[in-house]
């Protein structure tokens, strides 16, 4: 029977992140939006091809997830949701409760390496709440859904491994594993890596018959097979996107163009603002020594190997590292036990611990509604005007996905309509006139509007009140969605 203090906690996670999945619009990277519901709306027939990124063409993206999507939003349309901010509002909800499942599904194989109650309530309450996965977690992204097949593929093996010879795994369960971890490589090539360190670690500490290896194999290959007739049914052509993945980006020297940064890029990219500092430079300790204390553990097998490379590899993203986030709590947790036991002193550890969550608890709260980048937003207000041209000023890069024409690079036409928008610099000076029935508008961040004086009326804040309430005195440093579309009263702008 289910406790209710279960019930409760269940209930509070799933609200954590469909508020999360509800306030942080947008998308952390435009390629979870270009390269997934831009490649999806061109199978539905509303774009052309010319309109979409270059991956498209080079044939290098795998259209696993597209397909997906292009299900999801026909059974919207189905249903009779057609917004396509709901649409895309429920495809973060979706990806949200999968990250839910995926979590307690890893939870449940590896609590039992917990032998202190205290710890294993650590674990459970990390596993869910740490601070970085209301925002990493709500991603309609390949990093998120990567990440959840290969944990549920973990999980699903971990046991039959845990128990040892004593209960040996059946062919039938180890191509279930390798289906999964199938999947898990489709949504994203680079978890080759942690299905690599994995693999390795089976092979020297667990599986030596080589009829398990026979069957995970054939259950990889089985949906790689899948994946190649999805490629061929999506693309026109039979291609094997998952070589022209590594041979333009690679070898090719694809990637390098979009910047090379040096290997110690991601340790810059840790926020060490304020008590931020305190709560990561702690994780980073126990990370690090997780390693030296459990060094036979699959998870080091899985984490450092994916680490390491993202550390060598030229081009850096912080969302490349998002697929390991999921293994940190049962990382941390288990390293606080260790230092609990070699101590003698759980109460002590149990100190240290407790301030950690508290400054954990509130980083959770910012991040559960900070967007990463709502500019896509903007057409939430523009689709609700009259049907008359509309003239838009804007000087920030953050826009020019969003106002982009469409006609010299990509834009975001899941979720245009057919207004007529002009975009100017408001800095340019060129004193285009707007003509008398043209809609003026101007868009900027924060602080900036007070140099427009009376001009300037704000008429579409995207920032929902309930967060500007609780970002009392901004906290939470909510820059990224302070900006607001005002209305410009004079036929110039400047």
């Amino acid at each position: 029977m289910i406790k209710l203090r279960h019930l409760l906690i269940f209930l509070f996670i799933c609200l954590l992140y469909s508020v999360g999945a509800y306030v942080i619009a947008g998308c952390i990277h435009h390629d979870e939006h270009f390269q997934i519901l831009e490649f999806a709306n061109y199978k539905r027939g509303l774009l052309d091809a010319k309109y979409l990124p270059w991956e498209f063409e080079a044939r290098l993206r795998p259209t696993l997830q597209p397909t997906l999507a292009l299900m999801l939003l026909n059974f919207f349309d189905l249903a009779g949701i057609s917004d396509p901010f709901d649409q895309a509002f429920l495809t973060r909800l979706i990806s949200s409760m999968l990250f839910v499942f995926s979590a307690f599904r890893l939870y449940r194989v590896l609590e039992k390496e917990f032998t202190s109650p205290f710890f294993k309530w650590v674990y459970i309450l990390l596993s869910f709440f740490l601070y970085i996965f209301p925002l990493t977690a709500t991603r309609f992204s390949s990093e998120n859904w990567s990440s959840c097949f290969y944990v549920l593929a973990f999980s699903y093996l971990y046991p039959f491994v845990r128990r040892g010879d004593s209960s040996p795994i059946s062919f039938k369960q180890s191509f279930i594993a390798g289906a999964l971890f199938g999947l898990s490589f489709l949504f994203r090539y680079q978890t080759a890596i942690m299905i690599f360190g994995l693999a390795l670690w089976l092979l020297i500490f667990h599986f030596k018959l080589f009829k398990y290896w026979l069957s995970m194999f054939m259950g990889f290959a089985f949906v790689l097979v899948i994946g190649f007739f999805l490629d061929h049914w999506f693309y026109g052509e039979w291609v094997s996107s998952a070589w022209n993945y590594f041979y333009v980006n690679l070898m090719e020297g694809k990637a390098a163009s979009f910047g090379v940064e040096p290997w110690w890029w991601y340790l810059s990219k840790i926020d060490f603002s304020k008590y931020m500092i305190i709560l990561n430079g702690a994780l980073l300790l126990m990370i690090s020594f997780f390693a030296f204390v459990k060094f036979r553990h699959p998870v080091t097998w899985v984490f450092f190997p994916f680490l390491i490379a993202h550390f060598l590899i030229g081009h850096k993203e912080t969302r490349f590292l998002y697929p390991l986030l999921v293994f940190v709590p049962f990382m941390v947790s288990a390293t606080l036990q260790y230092l609990a036991r070699i101590t003698k002193s759980e109460r002590a550890i149990a100190g240290v611990v407790i301030p950690l969550l508290v400054i954990n608890a509130f980083a959770v709260v910012a991040t559960s509604v900070t967007p990463a980048d709502n500019s896509t937003e903007i057409w939430k207000f523009i689709r609700t005007l009259p049907d008359k041209p509309i003239l838009i000023y804007q000087n920030n890069p953050r826009f020019y996905y969003a106002l982009n024409d469409g006609k010299h690079a990509i834009t975001l036409w899941f979720y245009k309509d057919d207004h007529s928008v002009t975009v100017r610099n408001k800095n340019s000076g060129s004193g285009n006139e707007a003509g008398e029935d043209t809609l003026t508008y101007a868009v900027m961040y924060s602080g900036e509007e007070a140099k427009w004086g009376r001009e300037l009326k704000p008429v579409f804040d995207p920032q929902p009140r309930f967060v500007k309430a609780l970002n009392y005195r901004n906290w939470m440093r909510l820059s990224n969605s302070e900006w607001k579309v005002y209305s410009y009263n004079k036929h110039y702008f400047n």
